[in-house]
């Protein structure tokens, strides 16, 4: 595991008996690369907004919240990368803190491996943002915990560029019950809003002027809507321009 924040360095920490959980934000990847992550990678960078959106919701309540690096890029295949490195980071969090129950948030392909690792004894909670889940994959593993996975059905697709959502059929296998939202992570730019009007129903139509680094993912969970509604509204847009004005059907 390449340190990307590791436990020690992780705002929070300190002695075992005063942690009352751990939080573990998994970055998102490829389907296939054996390259070595970088710390500036957009996958790992995107999940910086998220982990401090959860530090700031989680502050004084004793929490740890981390965001380790994985080793290389890609899933590939049958090796499952990451699995194996999320499980070490999950002996090293009982090493350091000890019993502490443990909340895993992966995105993409962070988020597959956060569910194939579920079964880990101290994981009590798993959250999936925009997961990487193609149709078989295992879930006898998520048995007893709570899931939450935002922004299904999802493209099973793992890259680095945009994930977006796309109509797929679910998974014929049984799973435990799942929670679905649209909203969360928070997005950590402000955002210029000219209002156009004003509906009866609980959405206004708002014009959206695109800064470096948003994406269509950060601007829909800003507005409290999907990533799809976003591009209907938009002449299905896939890539963003700072400057780009973009049409949002916002809920309030």
């Amino acid at each position: 595991m390449t340190s990307g924040e590791t436990l020690s360095r992780a705002r929070g920490g300190g002695p075992a008996a005063g942690v009352t959980g751990v939080v573990v934000v998994v970055h998102g990847g490829q389907s296939v690369s054996t390259a070595p992550t970088s710390a500036l990678q957009l996958a790992v960078l995107r999940m910086v907004p998220v982990a401090q959106a959860i530090r700031h919701r989680l502050r004084g309540s004793g929490a740890v919240v981390c965001r380790p690096r994985l080793l290389v890029r890609g899933w590939n295949g049958e090796k499952a990368s990451p699995v194996a490195d999320l499980s070490r980071v999950l002996d090293q969090i009982g090493a350091s803190y000890g019993p502490a129950p443990i909340v895993l948030v992966g995105h993409s392909m962070g988020a597959r491996a956060a569910f194939h690792v579920a079964g880990h004894p101290a994981v009590s909670a798993v959250a999936g943002l925009a997961p990487w889940l193609p149709p078989g994959e295992p879930v006898g593993q998520l048995a007893g915990r709570r899931v939450l996975a935002l922004h299904l059905p999802v493209s099973p697709s793992a890259r680095e560029a945009e994930v977006t959502a796309s109509r797929s059929s679910r998974s014929k296998h049984s799973a435990p019950k799942t929670e679905t939202a649209s909203t969360k992570p928070p997005a950590t730019k402000s955002a210029e809003i000219e209002r156009l009007q004003t509906e009866k129903t609980e959405t206004a139509v708002v014009r959206h002027k695109v800064k470096s680094g948003e994406t269509l993912y950060s601007i829909a969970t800003f507005y409290n809507t999907t990533v799809a509604a976003l591009k209907r509204d938009n002449r299905n847009v896939v890539v963003l321009r700072p400057g780009m004005i973009l049409t949002v059907q916002a809920a309030r």
